[in-house]
């Protein structure tokens, strides 16, 4: 199995709350299959649960990725707010407001490499567990954020840039972005700026909050790289994702790298389906 595979994987069941996200990997035949119960999508076939060729991808806290490696990092980190971050995780919202506190101290880069590193460590643990052989010539050097120290390509950059999207996160997403990063609409609209881009970002999360890429094909040219697969999502309608308003199309994407940060990120997509839901969600 490919650890990018592996890791967008892991990222999809721990982006939600246990069991609304199920995936299963097929090492033998390196397939990835995904069910939400969120919406339509629905890749598993029913005998994979009984065959010993699939295996069920672990949720973040059965790894101990969860608050215990937040409170991991806090102690070696920031020390002085462990008491408060303990309070923090005793309320509802607590990933977002902790979020915000690191955001605070200029330390969420750090927090994400250390998540990340943490996580891929994980895979790999569970991997072996499994008896399964991950096959991937990056595997010592791929990071998930730029800066951390180890030699990385555009590709590697835009992967990142890609569970960026994938996890949900726009602060993420905006540690991979240089100051004048632009995003190209399918429609050939032009969004520049990584601040304006983590806003509009945020909001489209907001709009589409199961947004996914799944990509299949990679190519790289100097600093450009193209990516080929498809995008996923159901639109937010009375505070609820319903299935008639999920949609899943075929998509490319051209990314620009510059010192290691995604500067130009271009969708190409037929977005009738997703407008024709949109419009009809708007005119209820």
């Amino acid at each position: 199995m490919k650890l990018s595979d592996l890791e967008d994987a892991f990222l999809f069941v721990g982006s939600v709350a246990p069991c609304e996200h199920t995936a299963l990997i097929c090492p033998q035949t390196d397939q990835v299959c995904l069910r939400s119960e969120m919406g339509e999508l629905d890749e598993i076939p029913e005998e994979a649960f009984e065959s010993d060729a699939w295996h069920e991808i672990p949720h973040k806290r059965d790894l101990g990725l969860g608050r215990d490696l937040v409170l991991e990092f806090v102690s070696r980190k920031l020390p002085a707010d462990l008491d408060r971050v303990q309070r923090i995780f005793s309320r509802p919202g607590a990933y977002a407001n902790y979020k915000d506190l690191l955001d605070e101290r200029g330390v969420i880069e750090e927090w994400y490499a250390y998540e990340n590193a943490c996580l891929r460590d994980a895979i790999l643990e569970w991997c072996r567990d499994e008896g399964i052989e991950v096959r991937d010539d990056t595997l010592q050097q791929k990071p998930s954020l730029p800066r951390t120290g180890f030699p990385i390509s555009p590709l590697q950059v835009a992967e990142a840039f890609v569970a960026a999207i994938n996890s949900g996160e726009p602060k993420r997403m905006a540690a991979l972005m240089t100051p004048e990063h632009t995003f190209i609409d399918a429609d050939g609209s032009e969004h520049a700026g990584k601040d304006h881009m983590t806003t509009g970002w945020q909001e489209y999360f907001d709009m589409v909050p199961d947004f996914r890429i799944e990509v299949s094909d990679r190519f790289e040219d100097k600093d450009t790289v193209v990516l080929l697969g498809r995008a996923s999502g159901t639109f937010v309608q009375d505070g609820e994702l319903k299935p008639e308003n999920q949609w899943r199309v075929p998509a490319a994407w051209r990314v620009v790298v510059d010192a290691d940060l995604v500067a130009v990120w271009q969708l190409y997509a037929n977005q009738h389906m997703m407008n024709e839901i949109w419009d009809r969600i708007r005119a209820s």
